[in-house]
């Protein structure tokens, strides 16, 4: 697969995946399943970076997944998510005591040329554990 973290600070993080043979559908653009584990990963690295070692213990979970395809994906694809204060804003309202506290983080993926190829919008639930 070759999914690459190339950035992770605490409110935005970007996954790269490469355009390569095992990534491919058989209409040679890169295949759903691989872009939305791209897009997962590029919102669950900051939920889990914030949850990581926190006392009390955070529960972090995806609930939802969807995602819209915008163009073919026919060379690496980079998933940006920029909602690393949301996720820490619904990680405060649980610690305050907040039941299942529910977000929606999104990743907009574009190819090497800045056009979007998909949009993920990746529900995320916090609890206190």
């Amino acid at each position: 697969m070759g999914l690459r973290l190339i950035q992770f600070q605490s409110y935005r993080s970007q996954v790269t995946v490469p355009f390569k043979k095992l990534n491919q559908n058989h209409l040679n653009g890169l295949h759903f399943a691989v872009l939305s584990m791209a897009a997962e990963l590029s919102t669950s690295v900051m939920a889990f970076g914030q949850v990581y070692k926190r006392e009390p213990k955070i529960i972090a979970s995806i609930t939802r997944c969807e995602g819209q395809f915008y163009k073919k994906a026919t060379d690496k694809i980079t998933f940006t998510c920029q909602d690393g204060k949301l996720i820490e804003t619904a990680i405060e309202k649980a610690l305050k005591g907040e039941q299942n506290v529910m977000i929606q983080c999104t990743a907009v993926g574009n190819n090497t040329h800045h056009e979007m190829v998909a949009a993920f919008t990746i529900t995320w639930s916090f609890k206190v554990a």
